[in-house]
């Protein structure tokens, strides 16, 4: 049995989201999302290897539905994506967050 490392937990969720490296954009899917992170499928080939990238989406449950910016680091790439884990979202972006998982817990 692994030791689950994640601060927080993630939920299964299946959202859009343009994942931009430099001047390269990838669309990609999550397959799940927490407040600290997210699995974004894609191919391996399609994903830059490391460093830091920005994810855009938007988040169905939150108010005004807003398309949202996070800056990421990817941490782990696999065949079928990247794990990767949010820089500083700022306070509104957390809490659109929050409200997101909510209904979803």
């Amino acid at each position: 049995m692994t030791t689950e490392r994640r601060e927080s937990p993630r939920v299964p969720v299946t959202l859009d989201v343009v994942l931009n490296h430099h001047a390269n954009s990838v669309i990609c899917t999550t397959r799940d999302i927490s407040v600290g992170g997210a699995f974004i499928e894609a191919e391996r080939d399609m994903l830059p290897h490391g460093g830091t990238v920005e994810l855009g989406l938007s988040l169905p449950a939150s108010r005004d539905q807003q398309y949202v910016r996070l800056p990421a680091v990817i941490q782990r790439v696999t065949d079928e994506g990247a794990a990767v884990t949010f820089g500083d979202v700022g306070r509104d972006v957390y809490f659109q967050l929050v409200d997101f998982m909510a209904p979803v817990k």
